[in-house]
């Protein structure tokens, strides 16, 4: 049995040698065959011009700011919206983003217009950055704390 499986085994190897050995002379040979054809065509060719492909642009990044509204001007083209942040910071940084007749307004779960905003309100602003400006997509008014009054 042993002598057996080591005429397989020895078998095998030489065919795989004879295999391999065949295989890297066509490579070689193909190899010069396509060096060959190459020198025959010594004249260069006309390069193309590049082609440039249209950038694609990539889709606004929307962002996300919990503050407070500090100011709603309605009567300013592009209507705007002022509003800081809930953090407790030493210095009081105002944004001031555009709405625009897209922008959509939440308030208890329904859809309510952007007169709805008033100062002092806590909200969640979602904004794009357009060249200099913030652009206000979508305002979530927050509902006001409620503390409880219950007393033993």
């Amino acid at each position: 049995m042993i002598c057996f499986l080591t005429r397989t085994i020895s078998k095998v190897l030489l065919l795989a040698v004879a295999i391999m050995i065949i295989g890297g002379s066509f490579r070689q040979s193909s190899a010069q065959s396509l060096s060959t054809d190459s020198d025959k065509k010594a004249v260069p060719s006309e390069k193309k011009p590049a082609v440039k492909k249209p950038a694609v642009k990539k889709p606004p990044v929307t962002h996300l700011f919990n503050g407070v509204v500090e100011k709603v001007d309605l009567q300013d083209h592009p209507m705007t919206l002022a509003f800081k942040s809930l953090k407790r910071s030493r210095s009081k940084t105002v944004f001031t983003g555009d709405l625009t007749p897209q922008t959509i307004v939440f308030e208890g779960g329904k859809s309510v217009g952007v007169k709805a905003l008033k100062k002092g309100e806590r909200v969640y602003i979602f904004y794009q950055k357009t060249l200099k400006k913030l652009s206000v997509v979508k305002v979530r008014i927050l509902l006001p704390r409620v503390v409880s009054k219950h007393h033993k």
